[in-house]
């Protein structure tokens, strides 16, 4: 069978109140019934005794009040709701009547069940064994140097590939000499980019050109159609790169035209 659903055990919980009702009505119509409110306290503190080691909150956790709550109904003599105490008799597994009526000494009261530990065998955790690599670092120095010395510029996770040590330790031990084999590379990077954007700049110029005496806006996709890809693939900021040739082509006809009269012939035909 399967587990029960919350919807299943309510409609449990609520044919027991029926049955526990109609017990106590039927219990009423004879003379051995006695409600008592003293009775029904010290069951209540029977219930906390026996059930939840004397502790309030673990009644309080059970019905899903506050312990102050249950102080109140030992100490100032107050009495439950009778859908309270008809859950705290669940709780003990005792008749409603009994709790009212005050539950006798005898009767033994079932404890909670205490949550297994289960001994779970988990492996040991592998010490760590590995011991860590001493460095000669004036020697690695060294092979900074004369990685900065040759003449092509390489990067910094270049040389630590070299000297086979983590490019974040050589800017530990090393900051100086690291600093300077990537300053060198970054300056070799815009130089190569710089040198690719002025063998591209006669080509996107004269796209350029095209595009604005055709009343085309410059843009990537017009000049990918007129330049070659291999003169401008090299080029990593292209747009910035076309950005730049359109203000150049407006701003030198502004000029031309100024000094010609405005006649200067804006009307440019491709070769």
């Amino acid at each position: 069978m399967g587990q029960d659903t919350p919807a299943q055990e309510l409609d449990e919980f609520e044919l027991w109140k029926a049955q526990q009702i109609a017990q106590l009505v039927e219990l009423q119509q004879s003379t051995e019934f006695s409600n008592d409110k003293e009775a029904l306290l010290e069951s209540i503190a029977k219930v906390i005794e026996q059930t939840c080691s004397g502790k309030y909150a673990g009644l309080a956790k059970h019905l899903g009040i506050a312990k102050s709550t249950i102080c109140g109904w030992l100490q100032e003599k107050r009495v439950p709701s009778a859908d309270t105490s008809l859950r705290i008799a669940r709780f003990a597994q005792v008749d409603w009547a009994t709790l009212l009526m005050g539950i006798p000494d005898a009767l033994e009261l079932p404890e909670l069940t205490p949550q297994l530990s289960l001994p779970f065998d988990f492996t040991a955790r592998p010490k760590w064994t590995r011991q860590p690599q001493p460095h000669d670092w004036s020697h690695v120095e060294q092979q900074l140097q004369a990685i900065l010395k040759q003449p092509m510029p390489v990067s910094v996770t270049h040389a630590a590939s070299v000297v086979r040590i983590p490019a974040r330790m050589l800017y530990m031990y090393c900051n100086t000499t690291a600093r300077k084999i990537g300053q060198r590379w970054l300056e070799h990077l815009q130089r190569r980019q710089l040198s690719h954007v002025v063998t591209a700049w006669p080509h996107l110029e004269k796209a350029c050109r095209w595009l604005l005496d055709n009343g085309i806006a410059p843009n990537m996709r017009e000049v990918e159609k007129l330049v070659p890809a291999e003169i401008l693939s090299p080029i990593s900021n292209t747009w910035d790169a076309i950005r730049e040739v359109r203000q150049y082509i407006e701003s030198s006809e502004h000029a031309t035209a100024g000094i010609c009269d405005n006649a200067y012939p804006r009307k440019l035909v491709m070769d």
